[in-house]
């Protein structure tokens, strides 16, 4: 074979052909007959083909194997297909140390001192193992617990120590609670990042050496703990050593960089330092090229065996060009070359059998094979009328039954139904609200999950204000304006009018800068809300003194209504509750108003009975025995474009509707209870905002025949 490889890649006078039939006329049998090419289809294709020929040789006794390549993707790739066999493999090829667990705690602890303590990265760092702020695991899960759930995803702080620690305080004054035990380990542990973070926070501004940089770096690891646990775990002693070789050699430097300067070379840094795991005495090894010097093994796997590995790009050097570079004695890019031959041609040689692989394409375009492997093939088959392409292992990697898959003998999932749970009178739930009622209505499942079970999806923690947090911030600033709000300006006292009309519109503007400071600390963005409501203030001062003039004073707001029967017979669960948002009083009469800041409700849909927010609260308010008579309900709309009483109902259409909805609620209640299924109704416009279809999986049942479920969306509306 070595005189064979010697007349393929030699340059000489002669032509190839001509050294093809001189080397077919020296040696009659083709001496390539270890060698293959395998031509894969695609990138994908290209490593199951290998996880093939791996799992061929193993099963033929062969016992040391080898994949070079250059391709880490491809080496993790085929280490997961590998893996569903059983079979490990040792990659010394490694994979940059930036990626391990141990560099991403340093990364969360950089992001938390740049971004102050966002509450991502901070818990992130938090929950690594590489963490020890002095508390023992229970106390320290337990604290990561409460910043989560207390301050983050309940009183949206989002960043700040200070301020996490603040709120802490605020939320137990406004619950009156002492702190609890983990209150207080929440604070140690607030404490001891603030103390770690005193040195490092300062370095983010201003122009510092590597040295400082990486000195009080290393200081405030060794304040986290993260020093002792990084030594304790081989990619965490990596990074150890890293800091301490960098350190090292910047000690006596004296250049000045700001922060981002310093991130970018330690990243550099963390990118280009390899880490390879402990070995493990597997028989299967993947390496590359430069590591497989002095390389005898029972089977080898050239992989990616394309231009752009073998020879490779010439990405030229930071430093002088070739010519500079030869004559200073550096290396140049045709030593590199050169050296890659040299594994190249070798590796030929050190197996008795050698497998050489290439994609075809790759997103659509196509891969130039090596050059070194075209000569070899041409000049092969201009020699012995015979190619070195193996078709089979391609034919038989694209067979679904080459796949290794796990034994399971478990039946498949039979077909899934649409649901239609059913209860007792003893799983009703305990109180019926407005929201509760229009699930009910919505889609009966949607009642089921949230209304019955009590389950909500999980809260997304969000930075920027929602829609419905808009509408939670003005309906406060309304309910102090009109009302006594402890903790904010207000109420206005005595009766509006054009002449008082600059101290309303100034009072609810001092009411709305402090309902709204709080989120415009969080997010300057929350500006925009704020600017939204305030331009509508006078807007509703002007509409609101109107209402003087007609007599309607402001009664009550966010009135709570509960524990109310649905009959004055015998008792009887679920009772109804509600919070109604303002009532206004004229005489001897009651006008319920609801505050919309997003979608508002057709009149045909409060009308039909889709929508039964009015309705119910003017039933609430008649059933908790009030003598003064609701005789109008009403949504006030707090839009920019479209403000204004909308979808007003009045004297007997308002009395129809709530005995209609009396009655069918009573209805209802009464067929639950005798275990009525509550079917999912797959409508796309209840669907487009529920928040239980990881429950309900419409698209799993929808299309399915079934039988008619005894409670139907017709069932439910007849009786408008």
């Amino acid at each position: 074979l070595t005189g064979f490889l010697d007349n393929v890649y030699r340059h000489a006078d002669l032509s190839l052909l001509e050294r093809a039939r001189q080397s077919a006329r020296r040696q009659v049998d083709s001496p390539c007959q270890s060698i293959r090419t395998v031509y894969a289809d695609h990138a994908e294709h290209e490593i199951r083909c290998i996880e093939l020929q791996i799992r061929r040789w193993l099963l033929d006794g062969k016992k040391h194997l080898v994949v070079i390549t250059e391709d880490l993707r491809l080496a993790r790739r085929l280490r997961t297909l590998l893996a569903r066999a059983n079979v490990q493999i040792q990659d010394y090829s490694g994979w940059a140390l930036s990626t391990t667990q141990a560099a991403s705690a340093l990364e969360h602890w950089l992001m938390c001192i740049e971004e102050d303590f966002h509450y991502q990265p901070l818990l992130d760092l938090l929950r690594s193992p590489f963490v020890d702020l002095g508390l023992k695991r229970t106390e320290h899960d337990g604290a990561i617990q409460q910043l989560e759930v207390e301050l983050v995803q309940r009183e949206k702080i989002t960043r700040g120590l200070q301020r996490y620690r603040r709120h802490i305080h605020y939320r137990r004054q406004r619950l009156a609670e002492e702190l609890s035990t983990t209150d207080r380990q929440l604070i140690q542990l607030l404490d001891s990042l603030e103390k770690a973070a005193i040195s490092l926070t300062p370095l983010t501004s201003g122009q510092h050496t590597l040295h400082t940089y990486l000195r009080v770096l290393q200081q405030s690891l060794r304040v986290l703990g993260m020093t002792n646990l990084l030594a304790t775990e081989a990619a965490g002693h990596t990074l150890l050593l890293l800091l301490e070789q960098l350190n090292n050699g910047v000690r006596d430097q004296t250049l000045a960089i700001n922060w981002q300067e310093f991130r970018a070379w330690l990243g550099r840094a963390l990118e280009r330092q390899r880490y390879t795991p402990p070995l493990t005495g597997t028989w299967v090894q993947v390496m590359g090229l430069d590591q497989s010097r002095l390389l005898r093994c029972d089977g080898v796997i050239i992989a990616g065996a394309e231009q752009g590995s073998l020879p490779g790009k010439s990405t030229g050097s930071a430093f002088f060009n070739d010519s500079v570079r030869r004559e200073l004695g550096l290396t140049t890019a045709l030593a590199r070359t050169n050296l890659h031959y040299y594994h190249f041609r070798r590796l030929l040689q050190t197996a008795p059998e050698v497998v050489i692989t290439l994609r075809r394409e790759q997103d659509g375009e196509e891969i130039i094979p090596s050059p070194w492997l075209e000569l070899l093939e041409t000049f092969h088959e201009c020699a012995y009328n015979q190619r070195l392409i193996d078709h089979a292992l391609p034919a038989f990697a694209r067979h679904d039954d080459s796949q290794v898959r796990p034994l399971d003998g478990d039946p498949l999932p039979s077909t899934t139904d649409r649901p239609a749970p059913s209860l007792n009178a003893s799983q009703l739930p305990k109180h019926i609200s407005a929201s509760s009622y229009q699930h009910l209505i919505n889609c009966p499942y949607q009642f089921f999950a949230a209304d019955t079970l009590g389950l909500t999806a999980p809260e997304a923690i969000r930075e920027t204000m929602q829609k419905s947090e808009y509408g939670e911030r003005v309906h406060l600033c309304l309910q102090a304006f009109h009302s006594e709000v402890r903790g904010l300006p207000g109420p206005f006292n005595g009766m509006l009018s054009s002449q008082n009309r600059s101290q309303a519109v100034a009072l609810l503007e001092q009411i709305t800068q402090a309902v709204f400071a709080h989120d415009l600390e969080d997010n300057f963005q929350h500006r925009a809300w704020l600017h939204q409501w305030r331009a509508l203030i006078p807007e509703y001062i002007d509409w609101q003194i109107t209402q003087t003039e007609d007599n309607w004073r402001v009664s009550q707001v966010e009135q709570r209504i509960s524990d109310i029967p649905l009959a004055d017979t015998v008792q009887q669960q679920p009772v109804l509750r509600g919070r109604i948002d303002r009532l206004d009083q004229r005489q001897d009469e009651y006008r319920v108003i609801d505050y919309k800041t997003g979608t508002m409700p057709s009149k045909q849909n409060v009308l039909s009975g889709e929508s039964v927010q009015l309705p119910f609260y003017s039933l609430l308010k008649e059933l908790s025995h009030e003598q003064t008579p609701v005789s109008e309900a009403a949504y006030l709309s707090l839009s920019k474009n479209n403000f204004g009483i909308k979808v007003t109902l009045q004297a007997d259409t308002l009395h129809t509707l709530k005995q209609a909805n009396h009655e069918r609620l009573q209805t209802l209640i009464k067929q639950l209870g005798e275990g009525t299924p509550l079917p999912a109704w797959g409508d796309d416009k209840a669907c487009s905002f529920c928040r239980m279809g990881g429950l309900c999986r419409r698209q799993a049942w929808e299309g399915i025949s079934e039988t008619q479920s005894p409670v139907t969306q017709s069932d439910i509306t007849q009786s408008e």
